[in-house]
């Protein structure tokens, strides 16, 4: 659901999964603008193999606020309770 969630943004261009563990070779792939991350990270905890080939490619890392009151898991709870 999360993905769908994202995809249905208008400033998204993409969403996807992928089954392992590091995002640097899709980074190395894709070239994005920018790469966003959940507020349980910072530019300090990223993974350093990630975070290296962010800045040799020049892609800005967003870490994204945590919203209080707004969660992906709330509004599924929601929608499969109503």
């Amino acid at each position: 659901y999360r993905i769908f969630s994202l995809a249905s943004l208008e400033c998204v261009d993409a969403v996807f999964s992928f089954p392992e563990t590091r995002v640097t070779s899709y980074l190395e792939k894709i070239k994005p603008n920018f790469w966003a991350k959940a507020s349980d990270y910072s530019l300090e905890t990223i993974e350093k193999s990630e975070k290296e080939v962010a800045d040799k490619l020049g892609i800005e890392i967003k870490i994204l606020p945590k919203l209080e009151g707004y969660s992906s898991t709330l509004m599924i709870d929601k929608i499969k309770n109503s």
